[in-house]
């Protein structure tokens, strides 16, 4: 029997056909030629509440609020790789994504240790922002990087997208598209 790599891939960017969106398109077909199977689930789609900070998850193994959330935790932990991108709002990620990382609470217990072992799923993060500086998306990539420290997953690789405003434009960046593309690749191998 032949394994195939499942890549799940989170878009925090509401807008489809959007430059994160459409940059996911590059990293599942990147990851997809090398013979990974890829699910694309955008975040806004779901009903994720946000945490309210019960610690209810300190004691038991699960979260108590009733929502989308475990069948998308069990996602992730079923996946071989997740990239995780979010386009760049107010200098960080999109609410929808940021209610995510904070339902992330659940995985770590109250002695602080990790719920779940992560360590063999391959990670990467994408920003996409409308400014020209890379300094501007470095306070979302952090928090986008809480996914993997929560999964105990150490090393991400990242893509950065710079002066993307308009809807579509990165189809005119040929070499970000490319990079988008090695980066699939490489989560798949």
């Amino acid at each position: 029997m032949v394994y195939v790599k499942k890549v799940l891939s989170l878009c925090g960017s509401a807008r489809k056909g959007g430059n994160t969106d459409l940059l996911l398109r590059e990293v599942a077909r990147g990851a997809e030629e090398m013979g990974a199977s890829v699910e694309t689930i955008f975040l806004s789609d779901l009903a994720i509440k946000p945490c309210t900070g019960c610690t209810h998850c300190k004691s038991h193994e699960e979260c108590i609020i009733q929502d989308d959330m475990p069948m998308l935790l069990d996602e992730v932990l079923q996946s071989s790789a997740v990239v995780i991108a979010s386009p760049v709002y107010m200098g960080q990620v999109t609410g929808q994504t940021k209610i995510f990382i904070d339902r992330l609470y659940q995985l770590r217990r109250g002695d602080r240790s990790l719920k779940v072992d992560g360590s063999h799923i391959r990670g990467a993060v994408v920003a996409t922002c409308g400014a020209p500086s890379h300094e501007h998306p470095q306070s979302a990539l952090s928090t986008l990087r809480v996914l993997f420290r929560f999964l105990n997953q150490p090393k991400v690789l990242e893509l950065v997208g710079t002066s993307l405003g308009p809807k579509g434009i990165v189809q005119e960046r040929t070499g970000l598209l490319e990079e988008a593309y090695e980066l699939g690749q490489r989560l798949a191998t």
